[in-house]
């Protein structure tokens, strides 16, 4: 489910970003507006994942039961 995820975001975003520096040409060149909504996109997207990071609840502790071995002497 990471590796899904993962590459579902990075092909996502990659496209977004590309929109923006693209939709903001200006001769047929990039224009810098592109590249900055490009970064606040990505600083947005960062934001989230850090404020959605401590909401991921723990994971239980799980009890190890030893097992006795019986003394043999």
């Amino acid at each position: 489910m990471n590796t899904v995820l993962r590459t579902l975001g990075g092909a996502l975003g990659g496209q977004i970003a590309a929109t923006f520096v693209a939709g903001t040409s200006a001769a047929g060149l990039p224009a810098l507006g592109g590249f900055t909504k490009t970064f606040a996109m990505a600083a947005l997207a960062l934001t989230c994942c850090v404020g959605a990071g401590p909401l991921i609840p723990a994971r239980a502790a799980v009890a190890v039961q030893s097992a006795t071995i019986p003394d043999a002497g």
